[in-house]
């Protein structure tokens, strides 16, 4: 993540500052920079922040809102795991995530929202790809081990000819378990 200093520095950096109710300098933790070369390139927002650790698997569990039908529909996606597979010649790239979820109209809203959490992971992706040209996901990684001596041979030009051409593929099944409805403010499960 990132974190932002509001206030005088030099002030912020005393004692006093911090025993006090109203501190002169203060930091706010926000979403994740993305870097290239050392370089900030910019931020990702808190949503594109949850789906690179999603693809990452660095989180385990989180809150998605998706639109469906007139409205929206919350899940709580949690024992998420990631399962990064990768066909170096077709330069693809396959996610297969798996987990479980709570919420209402379980065998309605299964399918939708697999797909919506594919789609986003794919729109996340290639925003930073197109955007930024860098690799936040650690793909090149991945490359480097599943052929390394093919990943020498032939990804040296990471950023210029491997990267931008990457296909992603992604497999969402994670399970809805649980529904519940939200009823004048309370939170009711079925």
């Amino acid at each position: 993540p990132s974190m932002t200093l509001y206030g005088n520095e030099e002030i912020g950096d005393e004692k006093e500052n911090i025993t006090t109710s109203s501190p002169k300098a203060t930091v706010k933790i926000g979403t994740t920079a993305i870097t290239k070369d050392n370089k900030i390139l910019g931020y990702l927002s808190i949503e594109e922040s949850k789906i690179q650790n999603i693809i990452n698997g660095n989180i385990k569990e989180t809150i998605l809102k998706y639109p469906y039908k007139n409205g929206y529909v919350v899940f709580e996606p949690n024992q998420i795991k990631t399962k990064k597979e990768v066909d170096i010649k077709n330069n693809k790239i396959k996610l297969e995530l798996t987990g479980y979820s709570k919420t209402k109209e379980v065998q309605k809203l299964n399918q939708h929202f697999n797909k919506e959490l594919e789609k986003e992971i794919i729109n996340t992706f290639n925003n930073i790809k197109e955007n930024y040209n860098t690799d936040i996901f650690g793909f090149r990684q991945l490359y480097y081990h599943t052929d390394h001596k093919y990943f020498k041979e032939k990804c040296n030009n990471w950023y210029e000819d491997i990267y931008p051409n990457i296909k992603l593929e992604v497999k969402s099944n994670i399970k809805l378990y649980e529904k519940g409805l939200i009823y004048k403010g309370s939170r009711i499960v079925n």
